[in-house]
């Protein structure tokens, strides 16, 4: 039998026990809170999301040249799904190779190139250069530094390699330092996506800040050599996708352009060394009306076959690569086509030096075949004579893009004909200097021998007699023998110039 005693005993005992379970209840509540406190501490940070574009695509205004020409590629994506899509291009070029962009597209668009466009007929060329003046502008910049890079490796696959090297940075392009603050950074995202083969840049530019900018980084930065003139706001394309093909391509240049560098560093100054590579390009190129690589770097240096954009692109590579500052300069020339050249940087003050317009560009190229009416020249000589619509883009709608205002270009000290000593003030010095460059000129096996007048009644008088000189050169004691002889002057520039053959 249970006694008083004892039954007092179980209920302390069961009191007690409550009190432990309450105590013990109250601590795991209170570790449960603490325990989600600190979990929800250490969850990691979200990242922002992304707002997917859900805007439809506006039309953009097509860029308009008199060689104008509509095809429909071919172009395959990153998804290896393929679609047709109508493009136009005004590149003066047209292209037989498959292109392709790292973007799924499902719309058919009007793209829109980077190239100038001409839309009325220039001004007839006037006979009278303008005087040329002799204090250049304070330089608003310094050359720019060479950075050291190597060739992207053929297998490099990853997505966030760059296909090519960083040459000059874009700080340091003249181009770039003329936009604002928008726009650069526009420029910079531009040249970051097509180093990394991207199809689309994320933006929200209006169409014509765009095209201005797309037009610059195509123009300025010539180590893009896959970049595709034709694009649209936010979409890149590109004439080749395969990374292999692009590291391929760019070890081929490198190995040309460096050998034309080390070439052009054994020169003691910078007028030398530019005429190292206006010499390459003129001698190695011709004009090809064909698509494909002939707007680009790679053309001027590996194929031979180029339009103007290739030999400004290609000198404005070679300039990169040699520390010295340049730029591309577009426009449209005296017969209404759309042009480029380049401005550099030497000896203190801009020039223009436009290697297009210094190739004969025969039907069949003829070996040694120099001239150096472009080379180094003010803008007195050409702005509105033979080179108009200076860095003007202008659009299917009329719209005109004004890219950037060159520095102005008013020197001749650094001129080819003022450096060499061919530049001559009366008729009888100049007669006895064009006999000698004749008879240098036979020796050497070379095709032009020229000169320049400094006044107009000097060039008149000498152009007269070109028959004279023609006949002495024949019958004259040379090492070649010519045979035939040919005139080129130029009423413009003051040129007189005699082409040899043998």
């Amino acid at each position: 039998m249970i006694t008083n005693y004892q039954k007092g005993m179980v209920h302390k005992m069961k009191k007690t026990l409550s009190g432990l379970l309450a105590i013990a209840l109250c601590c795991t509540m209170f570790a449960g809170c603490k325990s989600t406190d600190d979990s929800t501490a250490e969850l990691p940070t979200l990242p922002p999301v992304t707002e997917e574009e859900t805007t439809a695509e506006t039309e953009v205004p097509e860029v308009t040249t008199t060689e104008q020409t509509t095809t429909t590629e071919k172009e395959t994506t990153t998804e290896e799904e393929s679609e047709s899509e109508e493009e136009t291009t005004t590149e003066e070029e047209t292209t037989t190779e498959e292109e392709t962009t790292t973007e799924e597209e499902t719309t058919t668009e009007e793209e829109t190139t980077a190239t100038t466009a001409a839309t009325t007929t220039a001004p007839p060329q006037t006979t009278t250069a303008p005087p040329a003046t002799t204090t250049a502008p304070p330089a608003t910049t310094t050359e720019a530094t060479t950075i050291t890079t190597v060739s992207v490796s053929a297998d490099v696959t990853a997505d966030d390699e760059p296909c090519v090297p960083v040459i000059v940075d874009i700080q340091n392009r003249y181009a770039y330092t003329q936009l604002n603050a928008e726009e650069q950074k526009l420029y910079a995202d531009i040249v970051d996506a097509a180093r990394h083969l991207r199809g689309r840049v994320s933006t929200n530019a209006d169409s014509v800040t765009w095209h201005k900018v797309f037009s610059m980084v195509y123009n300025q930065e010539p180590q893009l050599f896959y970049l595709k003139s034709t694009s649209s706001p936010g979409k890149l394309k590109y004439l080749t996708g395969d990374r292999a093909d692009i590291a391929q391509k760019w070890a081929s240049m490198e190995s040309v352009a460096n050998s034309l560098v080390n070439t052009a560093n054994t020169k003691s100054t910078t007028v030398e060394k530019l005429k190292v590579f206006h010499d390459y390009i003129v001698l190695n190129n011709g004009f090809a009306e064909d698509g494909g690589y002939n707007v680009s770097a790679y053309g001027g240096l590996c194929t031979g076959g180029l339009q103007c954009g290739g030999y400004a692109k290609t000198m404005q590579l070679l300039c990169d690569k040699a520390g010295i500052y340049s730029m591309v300069v577009i426009g449209i020339g005296n017969k209404g086509d759309s042009h480029a050249w380049n401005v550099v940087y030497c000896n203190g003050a801009y020039y223009n030096l436009d290697s297009t317009w210094d190739d004969p560009i025969l039907k069949t190229p003829v070996a040694n075949n120099l001239r150096y009416r472009y080379f180094l020249i003010p803008d007195a000589w050409i702005h509105n004579i033979t080179h108009f619509n200076i860095n003007e883009l202008t659009l299917s709608d009329g719209t005109v893009i004004k890219m950037f205002t060159p520095p102005a270009c008013t020197n001749t000290a650094a001129n080819y004909y003022t450096i060499y000593g061919k530049l001559y003030n009366n008729q009888s010095e100049a007669e006895t200097a064009l006999y000698n460059e004749m008879i240098r000129t036979a020796n050497a096996g070379m095709r032009v021998a020229e000169i320049r007048l400094s006044n107009k009644e000097t060039y008149d008088a000498m152009k007269a007699n070109l028959k004279t000189y023609s006949k002495w050169i024949k019958e004259a004691q040379t090492t070649n023998k010519v045979t035939t002889v040919g005139a080129a002057c130029d009423d413009t520039l003051w040129v007189i110039e005699i082409d040899l053959a043998y």
